[in-house]
């Protein structure tokens, strides 16, 4: 039997936010998240969180870029920053009174 890594939650997260409206790529969020997954998991003040934290933590640092994209006028090309706590709703069912 092997154990349960961060990585392992990295698909499992970006196949429940894919159903949100975001117009991302998600073969580049997967590539960026487990990359940052890898970094993450070699250094040892990660080593006491849990990985699904840690996996969810990478791939909203992922997508915080796409979130916060501006236009030329300054207009937001997507949700804010402030809707990835609906994405974590999304992700995980919990609402904001639980959260």
């Amino acid at each position: 039997m092997s154990s349960v890594i961060a990585i392992d939650f990295v698909e499992h997260i970006i196949q429940r936010v894919s159903g949100l409206p975001l117009g991302w790529n998600p073969e580049m969020i997967r590539r960026h998240s487990e990359t940052l997954v890898a970094m993450c998991s070699a250094h040892h003040s990660f080593y006491a969180m849990a990985p699904s934290l840690l996996a969810a933590s990478c791939v909203l640092a992922t997508l915080r870029p796409l979130l916060e994209a501006t236009d030329d006028n300054n207009q937001r090309l997507m949700p804010s920053l402030n809707n990835a706590l609906l994405i974590v709703e999304h992700i995980t069912h919990y609402t904001k009174v639980q959260l």
